[in-house]
């Protein structure tokens, strides 16, 4: 990746003595102050939003550097795989890309990418020591296949990403509990950590006003140091390997004036060999983390008056377990494997002052049901109450 790095400053250096040289920015942000609430629980303010930058520099007709910052802050987000509830979240991302035309209809881009969150999962947790702050690096490839449609063009797009994910701050008990070293024979200091290839597909096509964007991932994980467990609880020496399918499909279609009806579809297939024994009950999972889940999010958006833009959406989302049993409040298992259901509802206010800056507001409600009402350690069963108000920008 170092290699890769220097390449593209090289690349970057010869090519701006050249005539064709052009420095482009562009800056997007949604920066607002935000209040969320999880019901019977606590709630606090906190920023929310997202921003943008991308100093594009355009060395020919044919060639372009492309780094790439984008910063989020999000509140009360739930982590999927681990069933999380991070009040606080911050996400960074970097990028720095070179992309090449090979023609009207062919295009070329690599990249070295970075990421690091902050995952704050109690108010006490200090920023930047958090349990489950991450960080990726990796570098990236893909191409594109430009058709075109009254001059419009209609890419697909073939990708392979490489990364490594490190969890500087975790700590597992196998380095603090003298019981689990033993159990575990020193194994598993850094379960979470893990490498991953990942492998893209994406279709975008405007027919008239219509906008469709159809994507398949693949990722897989492959553990550093978490290893399966036996049907006694035994360690194994089998690491931990998961396979991720995510297919998503969206779709715009405007109407008269500002009215745009759109709707979107994911759907996601977590496959996984990780496997739990749980001692206090000497119940045994081959496949906990195992699940699939569907969620269809359409919405309306439409000027509620003069210049102000309104946006309404519902989304609801459904996930099964494929092999993890679910639990009464007392902690004893039933035959029924966990399902979860979400439901979400919001509205969203957009008011442009000029053709760079708007006033933005927004409100959401979500109610997440499960069958697993074991919440000793984890919540599963929670209503979330989010609003937000700022400013957002675009040169």
């Amino acid at each position: 990746m170092r290699r890769l790095f220097s390449i593209l400053v090289l690349v970057f250096i010869v090519s701006t003595a050249k005539a064709e040289f052009k420095f482009i920015p562009l800056f997007d942000a949604d920066i607002r102050l935000a209040y969320s609430s999880v019901l019977e629980s606590s709630g606090g303010y906190s920023g929310s939003g997202w921003l943008f930058f991308m100093p594009a520099m355009k060395l020919s007709d044919s060639d372009y550097i492309l780094p790439v910052f984008n910063v989020s802050v999000s509140l009360s987000e739930r982590v999927i795989e681990e069933d999380t509830l991070f009040l606080r979240r911050m996400n960074n991302l970097g990028s720095l890309a070179l992309k090449h035309k090979f023609s009207k209809e062919l295009e070329g881009k690599i990249s070295f990418d970075t990421r690091y969150n902050f995952n704050m999962e109690t108010k006490d947790e200090p920023f930047g020591k958090g349990l489950y702050d991450l960080y990726d690096l990796g570098a990236s490839a893909s191409i594109s296949l430009n058709s075109f449609y009254n001059d419009n063009p209609l890419p697909l797009t073939f990708g392979v990403k490489y990364y490594q994910r490190k969890y500087p701050n975790y700590t597992s008990l196998a380095l603090t509990n003298s019981t689990v070293v033993s159990l575990t024979a020193g194994k598993e200091a850094a379960p979470k950590d893990y490498n991953a290839f990942v492998f893209s597909t994406d279709y975008k096509t405007v027919f008239s006003q219509a906008f469709t964007d159809i994507s398949y991932n693949l990722v897989l994980k492959n553990y550093l140091d978490a290893f399966t467990r036996t049907s006694q609880g035994a360690i194994s020496n089998t690491l931990r390997v998961d396979a991720v399918h995510y297919l998503s499909a969206s779709v715009q279609l405007p109407s008269a004036g500002k009215t745009l009806f759109g709707a979107d579809l994911d759907f996601t297939l977590y496959t996984s060999n990780g496997s739990i024994f749980d001692s206090g009950n000497l119940v045994y999972n081959d496949n906990y983390y195992g699940f699939f889940s569907l969620a269809l999010k359409p919405y309306y958006s439409f000027n509620l008056t003069g210049d102000l833009n309104a946006a309404i959406f519902y989304q609801i989302l459904f996930r099964n377990y494929a092999n993890r049993k679910a639990r009464t409040s007392g902690g004893a298992y039933t035959s029924d494997n966990q399902s979860d259901t979400e439901n979400t509802i919001g509205i969203s206010f957009k008011y442009p002052v000029d053709k760079n800056f708007s006033l933005v507001a927004g409100f959401s409600y979500m109610a997440v049901d499960s069958n697993m009402k074991y919440q000793d350690f984890v919540k599963y069963n929670f209503k979330i109450v989010s609003a937000s108000a700022g400013v957002s920008m675009s040169f």
